[in-house]
């Protein structure tokens, strides 16, 4: 099983340097368009790790992630747009599993979503929506638990390659968005 997850992840990687269509057995991703750079290689890594649903750094960031959020959601950055990696909860805080799983936002939101991934400067605080993709966003993981909302974007040099989304944050902790 591990061999064949290492294949996949290699032919991935390749495609990813080819700007070419990623195959992931049931789940298909289309990945950015990786620019061209000396870190092309390091980002298609990067990206294909936060794409490929289960992956260790995927959920690694997630687990950390719910220690200070009731629950989370990280985003990668596909050519179709924002697509949902994975998700995790803790307490009685929950999503709807089908709303979010199946979530593909727009490549360049509008609103509070695309200024964090155009700045690539994390937005701590309430969340309140400021355009479509924000609303129909807000649509998908509602009932929102009591707390503030992080807004994390995931970024390797210039670029915006994910997001990482947090609700029921405590109000109050100054250094959340230094630790993360």
């Amino acid at each position: 099983m591990q061999k064949n997850l290492d294949v996949e992840a290699e032919a991935a990687a390749q495609a990813l340097l080819e700007d070419t269509h990623v195959d992931l057995g049931a789940e298909h991703l289309d990945v950015v368009a990786v620019a061209e750079s000396p870190d092309k290689p390091r980002l298609s890594r990067v990206v294909l790790e936060i794409c490929r649903p289960g992956s260790s750094s995927t959920e690694a960031l997630l687990d950390f992630a719910v220690h200070f959020a009731q629950r989370t959601i990280l985003f990668a950055s596909t050519s179709k747009g924002l697509r949902v990696a994975g998700h995790k909860t803790r307490g009685s805080a929950t999503f709807e599993g089908a709303a979010v799983d199946g979530l593909l936002l727009p490549a360049d939101p509008d609103g509070a979503l695309g200024q964090v991934m155009k700045t690539r400067t994390p937005l701590r605080g309430a969340f309140v929506p400021e355009g479509d993709v924000d609303r129909q966003f807000l649509e998908a993981i509602t009932p929102v638990p009591e707390g503030e909302t992080i807004l994390f974007p995931i970024a390797l040099h210039d670029r915006s390659i994910g997001l990482l989304y947090g609700d029921g944050v405590p109000p109050g902790d100054p250094g959340l968005l230094e630790e993360l």
